[in-house]
């Protein structure tokens, strides 16, 4: 089933948070005028999520208008400590699809861990067939993180895929606990390196294969931060699992910095 939401003529502004309740359900932007324009949300100080998905599969937020190829959802904090994460998938969540979203400036700076979309998963589930793609997220302390609460030994490659999207942020761009695919993907730096310890992509677990991304910018900013930063222990949920990161591939690449 499909829900539309109204983006009004040019805009529509929505203070509230979208809690997402059933499964196998797509959401997206009204297709023909007048509810074809932007689907504004935007954090208030009691509203801390702007959309999540706790515990549903197959969950398709289209941020496009009628399949247009443009971004007509935007997510922002209507104040200064009104949003954490943007979008949340928690859970046993299969199968979330997130793309053509527009999220900036919708996490706290004086926080460490907030992320533009983030997916916090059971173990039994992490890594089942998510995909973020086509979003641009910028002037947020984290992009994506794809992690689940008990620690997890991946086996395969592929349960998510993140692609084509632009990943402009003071932390880091993308973390994940393991079995991802990032891949054309465009990452740069926002701010001068002070918040957290940015890098573009962080990652603690094992079968990860990053390809055919753009990095740049990074030398800009200070602190010893890296382009793409492998937890050497495996990070704290590896540790538990006495697990070492394996099956690790970067490959067709593009690393730029200007004279």
């Amino acid at each position: 089933s499909t829900l539309y939401i109204s983006g009004g003529s040019t805009s529509q502004t929505y203070e509230e948070q979208l809690e997402v309740g059933a499964s196998n359900i797509t959401i997206t932007v009204g297709t023909s005028s007048p509810y074809n324009g932007t689907v504004i949300i935007r954090g208030q100080p009691d509203k801390y999520v702007g959309i999540l998905i706790s515990s549903k599969d197959y969950v398709t937020i289209d941020g496009q208008s009628g399949g247009d190829g443009q971004r007509h959802t935007e997510m922002t904090a209507g104040c200064s400590s009104c949003m954490d994460n943007a979008i949340s998938i928690t859970g046993t969540s299969k199968g979330a699809v997130i793309k053509y979203v527009y999220i900036h400036d919708a996490s706290p700076l004086t926080a460490s861990s907030y992320q533009g979309i983030a997916f916090t998963l059971t173990n039994s589930t992490y890594a089942v067939d998510h995909e973020v793609s086509y979003c641009y997220i910028t002037n947020n302390v984290d992009g994506i993180h794809c992690g689940d609460t008990a620690g997890i030994k991946h086996t395969k490659y592929g349960g998510f895929k993140i692609h084509h999207n632009i990943l402009s942020c003071y932390d880091d761009g993308i973390t994940s606990d393991g079995g991802v695919d990032i891949y054309n993907n465009d990452f740069s730096r926002t701010g001068d390196g002070s918040i957290g310890h940015p890098d573009g992509i962080q990652i603690y677990g094992s079968y990860v294969r990053i390809y055919n991304n753009y990095f740049h910018g990074f030398n800009s900013i200070s602190g010893g931060n890296s382009v793409v930063y492998r937890e050497p222990a495996g990070g704290e949920n590896m540790r538990v699992n006495e697990h070492k990161p394996s099956n690790f591939m970067v490959d067709h690449s593009l690393f730029w910095e200007p004279e």
